[in-house]
């Protein structure tokens, strides 16, 4: 009872001893900003399945990739002439069952594979990387599965042939 809200867009005061009709208005004000605030989720989700959909990734580009702008200024992902190569040469080794992660790790470095924010990569780092599957044309996303518009890196074959040596390793 210590506590008064003062409204004053509205010309209310809401307390301990506030009148029925206060309360209400109180109420139906709480309910239209949660509505307003459902309303704006519902339009982003919507948004977001659409560019899916449409084949458009929804976050940052992966690494071998960047973030571009068409020429009508949309913004698009497109294949990032220095690390793309250094990435198909990965997942092709990594593919023969030859080399452990370890090893490509420290090729990567040899390579001169870094991230976006110019640190080399590590074992963490490349073990999500070979796992992805937007470098052979889909997209992972809550679990599900897109295809997407954006050049490959490699193909779905050595994509899968990482998958068979990475999970084949104990």
């Amino acid at each position: 009872g210590k506590i008064e809200l003062h409204f004053r867009t509205e010309g209310y005061v809401i307390d301990k001893d506030s009148q029925s009709h206060a309360k209400l208005m109180w109420g139906m004000n709480v309910l239209m900003a949660q509505s307003y605030v459902d309303n704006l989720s519902d339009n982003v989700k919507r948004s977001l399945e659409h560019k899916l959909r449409k084949g458009e990734w929804i976050g940052p580009a992966p690494l071998g990739y960047l973030n571009a702008r068409d020429e009508k200024g949309n913004s698009i992902i497109a294949l990032d002439k220095v690390r793309a190569p250094i990435i198909k040469k990965i997942f092709e080794d990594y593919a023969t069952g030859s080399y452990t992660l370890s090893y490509m790790t420290r090729k990567a470095k040899e390579l001169g594979l870094r991230s976006k924010k110019n640190y080399y990569v590590n074992k963490t780092v490349l073990h999500r990387l070979i796992k992805q599957p937007f470098y052979y044309g889909e997209m992972k996303v809550k679990g599900e599965m897109w295809s997407h518009d954006y050049p490959p890196i490699i193909t779905r074959e050595i994509f899968m042939a990482c998958k068979e040596v990475r999970l084949s390793w104990n």
